[in-house]
């Protein structure tokens, strides 16, 4: 839960970090919104420093508790990106399929 009066200090819920928990609800929401399902991936910030968090956390519980589409989000895929650059990466491969994308249009 947030600490009222404390701006970004999240408190422990029993006995666990509430942050992973309030992701994965959030991520649940942002995948049902848009009716996608290839997948969540969250990356960048702190992120790929608390992958071992993250993996024993409520994220995915909260992320699938979502009465009645419960089912539907079992069925999406969720992964954490821990690549340092993702986004230049993406951007080189894209170059590598097709380098005309460089020529003025």
């Amino acid at each position: 839960m947030i600490v009222p009066g404390r701006p970004g200090l999240v408190a422990e819920v029993g006995g666990t970090d509430a942050r992973p928990a309030l992701l994965g609800s959030s991520a649940g929401n942002a995948e049902v919104t848009p009716g996608a399902r290839g997948g969540v991936h969250p990356g960048g910030g702190i992120l790929p420093r608390i992958a071992d968090v993250l993996r024993g956390s409520a994220f995915r519980g909260r992320f699938e508790g979502k009465p009645p589409v419960e089912d539907y989000l079992r069925a999406v895929p969720t992964a954490l990106i821990v690549h340092p650059g993702p986004a230049l990466l993406g951007a080189t491969v894209r170059l590598a399929q097709s380098p005309s994308a460089l020529e003025p249009a």
